[in-house]
């Protein structure tokens, strides 16, 4: 059942994103083709420079209009699904508030990988064939260059990678879930839901903040014997208070729908 949720919200979203990052990748492989390969048949570059000028503007504005949508289309459906008249019929399947909640979190986390993915793709496309090729080779030197000063400094850099893999795939979820527990609790409200929940997704933030205020605080005060061990252990605890974050978002957001829902 969780596949069939999951199937149906992807449908619903990707008729709406699909076309956006489309629209996104196609006017940077415009704007590419303008800056190297199209022949106006002119003598005049002005024509090509505001024509260069019009494309570069139009792909920033799309950037912001894929973000913006991505994470506006994610939430509504959310609210929508889970809080509003589609309620009813959500709430009536015969799955539990966990599977419901997982469907939404997993395609949720899905398509912001999806937008991620086509953002990249749509600035390699932005960028000429050799361009592209010599940054590929300059930034894999780097990383090379980088590995063997921490070798020769005695730092394994594998810790750093898995640390901030996991720092990152625990960060996906957890944006959603912030999102998702502020429209449960907005959700409790007799009289502007919409309002109420933004409220408390400011004051999630604030919290949030305030931790990693004290943590950093926490971890300086710390006498550490490298700065390696110091970062790593920064970085550990940035991804225990995300998991329990998230954790705890996603329980209390499946009790406030299993116990507290309200779609009067």
């Amino acid at each position: 059942m969780l596949g069939k949720l999951m199937k149906y919200d992807n449908r619903a979203i990707g008729r709406i994103l699909l076309p956006v990052y489309g629209g996104m990748i196609l006017l940077a492989l415009l704007n590419n083709l303008v800056r190297n390969f199209w022949d106006f048949g002119t003598d005049d570059p002005m024509i090509l420079k505001i024509f260069q000028a019009i494309t570069m503007v139009a792909y920033v504005l799309v950037i912001f209009v894929a973000i913006f949508t991505t994470v506006f289309t994610i939430v509504s459906r959310f609210y929508k699904d889970m809080t509003r008249d589609e309620g009813y019929l959500t709430h009536t399947l015969p799955v539990g508030s966990s599977t419901l909640l997982g469907a939404k979190l997993l395609s949720g986390s899905l398509w912001l990988i999806v937008g991620l993915v086509a953002g990249i793709a749509s600035v390699f496309c932005l960028i000429r064939p050799d361009t592209l090729s010599a940054a590929l080779r300059n930034f894999g030197a780097f990383v090379h260059q980088v590995i063997l000063i921490l070798e020769e400094a005695q730092i394994s850099w594998v810790p750093y990678l898995v640390e901030f893999i996991l720092l990152f795939v625990l960060m996906i979820p957890e944006s959603l879930l912030e999102f998702y527990l502020a429209i449960a609790i907005g959700n409790l409200a007799n009289n502007h839901r919409v309002l109420a929940a933004i409220g408390v997704y400011t004051l999630i933030g604030i919290a949030k903040q305030t931790v990693y205020t004290l943590l950093g605080v926490i971890v300086e005060r710390f006498e550490w014997q490298t700065m390696t061990q110091m970062s790593l252990s920064a970085l550990t605890a940035l991804i225990v208070v995300s998991l329990v974050f998230s954790v705890a978002s996603f329980f209390v957001t499946r009790f406030l729908f299993r116990h507290k829902l309200n779609l009067a």
